[in-house]
């Protein structure tokens, strides 16, 4: 079976944001803002043997982060990350939601989840054959 990509119409998603009687735009991330906030978020990441262990860095600051690479003035300059780290967290929250929304990022499928869910599956089953020593607490 042969597949083709059609990119055709690659226009950037923009939505119009003010705040405070500015005008801001709010873009999707280009490749260069997605890299820089997926390493930001990996280096929070703490490993043990291959797995997930824990968050071992700062991860609260990915999200300003990305509203700042995505966040774009009048001028057309990225609103500084300074900037929006003293915004109030409902606005940034919103606008960190948006920008993960149509910049596709953290997208889940169903067989992604469907594999998170068979790994959770293996280890409630191990956990539960080992007898679950936190319901012995």
């Amino acid at each position: 079976m042969s597949e083709e990509f059609n990119f055709d119409d690659l226009t950037t998603i923009e939505i119009p944001v003010k705040y405070k009687g500015e005008s801001y735009v709010l873009r999707e991330a280009s490749e260069a803002s997605t890299c820089q906030y997926e390493n930001a978020k990996a280096k929070c990441v703490k490993m043990a043997d291959g797995k997930f262990a824990g968050i071992d860095g700062p991860m609260a600051d990915t999200e300003p982060l990305l509203v700042s690479l995505c966040l774009f003035d009048s001028s057309g300059a990225n609103v500084a990350l300074t900037t929006i780290r003293s915004w109030p967290g409902r606005l940034v929250k919103k606008l960190f939601d948006k920008a993960k929304q149509i910049s596709e990022l953290d997208q889940q499928d169903e067989e992604t989840l469907t594999k998170q869910l068979e790994a959770l599956t293996k280890q409630l089953d191990e956990l539960r054959k080992k007898g679950n020593p936190s319901k012995n607490v």
